[in-house]
């Protein structure tokens, strides 16, 4: 869309976005115009980022405009007045916005026939709250009146994909969010092809007419429907109707849905590393959810209440899967779990990972470890734990993190032992028996230990080998700047703490509103699934607290450059 020049131009783009907006919907009942107010706390790092960034790009394109004369003149004053950053609650721009929409309403409601009867609600940037949120909580109120009509349709624009989540939360069946057809660069069907193009030729018409209204009425829009995506999700969780005496509850599966949606990322929270959207991240943790729904003992929610003891239980599955896919490439962007027959397991990168996990050895050794010897012995020791021909030793559970504490145990006497176990073939008995010993007194000191969930003392060493511990440690030195174990070891658990309990906060903020104004999360990376360990020991208790003045968030998220706004 060309950029407008005046405020006067930008109302009425709006004006006529809202008319085609109004012309494809075509509301029978109510419509509800809500703009952003003051937001959570919670919210507010991310709009610093943006806000930052769009004036860091104004800077730059203000300097190459200069010709790179190595110093920013003041820009025009109408520059200024149209900075993206003047959609900030408490700027003059966004009070001008509301007496506008204020004379558009009446205007349309006097003499527009499609506006009659229609009752229309608008909600500025006066009134505290995300606009979305602000319609979730009228439509909550509604349906908690007597008389209710539970087959009324919504219908909701916005692009934000966590409007999806929230229509999904209101358990409303007849729920449709209408969002601007976009096409993505990787789709290379003919249809979206000649799409493509025939939208590059609208631009470039209107750019050099500066038609505005043609855009607007040649701009595409698409329906998505939330009840055919509850029927996907009522086939895909059909599997537990197979393992449960009794119907799962649909409505329950969605709550649980929605918020296993968290861990991938949204506005409040960092995406847990490893787990990307992009790459089928959300089917995984669905086919997990499935697989241990019984052993975890249920649902993980109930309504926006979360049960931490499952919700940990949930996490160590998660942290096993993504431990096996980082050995195996998937086919086609489907998960293993899914397209179990489509999986190619990398030997190699199983190499990889074998000779990280055993590199400390040539820090013990006089001359480097013979790799290949090294997995010999690797091989060796996978025979403990059981195979076609003999049963495993009592005590070591592949599910439970064997293999990695055989291998711990294996490197560390090492030395003492004299060497490796095997040559090729050849088995040799005595260093053998001198690992068999470690291995039984490693096992009795587990059993003899006091265990936290019925997890062991060595929990890092039984869910991954040196490499991941390495990985973590190098994780939380570059992303959380932890210089020492102990300081690694207190950023874990806060880091943790705060995320379990921001999981918490957008559960209550997605079903019943804000419940903290203050709340936030104070790191820009999220904790490794490993690490999500003791989490059912965690209480968390929310003060309700006073949203911000429009003055105070715009100190908050507004860089210093742009402050004349």
């Amino acid at each position: 869309m060309p950029a407008p020049t005046t405020y006067e131009e930008v109302f009425e783009a709006v004006f006529k976005y809202i008319d085609k907006i109004f012309s494809i919907i075509r509301p029978r009942k109510l419509l509800f115009l809500a703009v952003d107010g003051v937001a959570p706390r919670a919210k507010m790092n991310q709009q610093r980022s943006r806000r930052f960034r769009t004036a860091k790009e104004a800077a730059d394109e203000a300097l190459r405009a200069e010709g790179n004369a190595g110093e920013i003149s003041s820009l025009p004053e109408q520059s200024k007045k149209l900075d993206p950053n003047v959609i900030t609650p408490g700027t003059e721009f966004m009070d001008l916005l509301s007496s506008a929409l204020h004379y558009y309403i009446h205007l349309r409601m006097n003499e527009d026939l499609g506006w009659k009867g229609i009752k229309v609600i608008l909600s500025d940037a006066c009134v505290p709250g995300e606009g979305e949120h602000k319609i979730m909580s009228y439509i909550r109120l509604q349906r908690n009146l007597p008389g209710y009509d539970p087959n009324t349709r919504h219908c909701l624009y916005g692009l934000d994909s966590d409007l999806i989540m929230l229509a999904l939360t209101t358990h409303e069946v007849h729920f449709t969010i209408l969002r601007e057809f976009r096409v993505g660069s990787n789709n290379g069907s003919k249809q979206k092809k000649a799409f493509r193009r025939k939208q590059e030729q609208l631009r470039k018409k209107v750019k050099a007419s500066g038609n505005l209204e043609a855009y607007i009425l040649g701009q595409k829009f698409q329906f998505f429907n939330i009840w055919t995506l509850r029927e996907y999700l009522a086939l895909d969780l059909r599997i537990l109707n197979q393992k449960l005496t009794m119907e799962a509850d649909l409505e329950r599966l969605i709550d649980d849905f929605v918020f296993m949606c968290l861990f991938v990322g949204n506005d409040f929270l960092p995406g847990i590393p490893s787990l990307d959207i992009s790459k089928g991240a959300i089917s995984e943790l669905l086919s997990i959810y499935i697989k241990g729904f019984v052993e975890r003992g249920g649902y993980l929610t109930d309504s926006f209440k979360v049960d931490l003891k499952r919700v940990k239980h949930f996490l160590e599955a998660v942290n096993h899967e993504i431990i096996f896919i980082k050995c195996g490439k998937t086919f086609g962007g489907k998960t293993r779990a899914r397209k179990k027959r489509h999986m190619f397991f990398n030997i190699w990168t199983l190499r990889e990972y074998l000779a990280l996990d055993l590199r400390i050895l040539n820090q013990k050794l006089t001359m480097e470890a013979d790799l290949e010897r090294l997995i010999d012995d690797f091989v060796f020791m996978c025979l403990f734990v059981g195979n076609d021909f003999l049963p495993g030793i009592p005590s070591l559970d592949i599910s439970k993190g064997a293999i990695s504490e055989l291998l711990s145990i294996y490197i560390k006497g090492f030395v003492e032992r004299g060497g490796y176990l095997t040559d090729s073939f050849k088995v040799d008995l005595k260093r053998v028996k001198h690992f068999l010993e470690a291995v039984n007194h490693e096992i009795i000191f587990i059993k003899c230990g006091k265990t936290c969930g019925g997890k062991t003392r060595a929990r890092k060493k039984l869910h991954m080998g040196k490499a991941e511990i390495d990985l973590k440690r190098n994780y939380y030195n570059q992303k959380f700047g932890a210089k020492s174990k102990d300081d690694r070891e207190r950023i874990r658990t806060d880091a943790v703490f705060k995320y379990t309990e921001g999981v918490c906060w957008i559960m209550r903020y997605y079903y019943e509103g804000v419940c903290s104004w203050q709340w936030f999360y104070p790191y820009h990376y999220a904790p490794r699934a490993s690490d999500f360990y003791d989490i059912d020991k965690f209480e968390f208790h929310f003060s309700i607290g006073k949203p911000f003045k429009p003055f105070d968030q715009l100190m908050g998220v507004l860089p210093a450059a742009r402050f004349p706004i």
